[in-house]
C-alpha cells in the first residue's frame, strides 16, 4: 500500500500576508508554536517564512520601528508537493531542494497543508513506500514567485481566498 502526503500532512489554517509587519509574523509563529508559516498575497501563495528567517526577540523593537515587512525577508522561491504524491516523492523533493519543509497543494494548486522532513522520516521508518511513477516530475515542483503576486488592479486590495494557491503560470 502506498502512503500519500495527504495521509500525514498537517492542515494549515494560519497564513501571513506579504505586507504584514515582521512583528505580526513573529507573533503568529510564537503564538501558534509554528516553525514556519505560508505567506500569501491575496489568494496566491508567494512563499514561506521560516522561524530562522526572523529576527531575535532583542531585535524586535528595531525592526518594528523600521517598519520591516514580511516581504523584506521572503525569498521568491516556493517549493511544494501535491497531496496525492507519495511520501517518498515528497522526501525526494525535500532532498533535491534542500528544504526541510514543504507546502502541500491539492489538484487545483490550492493550499492544503504543510509537511516537514520529520513527519516524512517518521512515517517512512514505519512503512516501506514505493513510488507510483505517475506523479508530476521534480522539475515541475518549484516555481519562481518573484515574492509578489500580480493582481488585476494594484491600487485595490484583493479579496482574500480561503484557499490560497500556487501560481505556476507566473501571471
Amino acid at each position: 500500500m502506498m502512503l500519500h502526503v495527504k495521509n500525514i500532512m498537517r492542515s494549515v489554517d494560519k497564513t501571513v500576508h506579504i505586507d504584514h509587519p515582521l512583528t505580526e509574523a513573529q507573533l503568529r509563529l510564537t503564538k501558534y508554536g509554528l516553525d514556519f508559516i505560508p505567506v500569501v498575497d491575496g489568494d496566491e501563495i508567494v512563499g514561506v517564512l521560516e522561524k530562522d528567517d526572523m529576527f531575535s526577540e532583542s531585535d524586535a523593537t528595531t525592526h518594528a520601528s523600521n517598519g520591516d515587512k514580511v516581504k523584506d525577508r521572503l525569498s521568491g522561491e516556493l517549493v511544494f508537493c501535491y497531496e496525492t504524491d507519495t511520501v517518498e516523492t515528497a522526501r525526494d523533493t525535500m532532498e533535491t531542494s534542500g528544504r526541510d519543509r514543504l507546502i502541500v497543494v491539492n489538484g487545483k494548486n490550492q493550499l492544503a497543508g504543510v509537511l516537514t522532513r520529520q513527519m516524512v522520516e517518521d512515517k517512512l521508518k514505519k512503512q516501506e513506500v514505493h513510488s507510483a511513477g505517475t506523479e508530476t516530475p521534480m522539475s515541475d515542483r518549484k516555481t519562481n514567485t518573484g515574492g509578489r503576486a500580480h493582481g488585476d488592479d494594484p491600487g485595490k486590495p484583493a479579496n482574500y481566498s480561503a484557499a490560497p494557491f500556487v501560481n505556476k503560470d507566473g501571471k
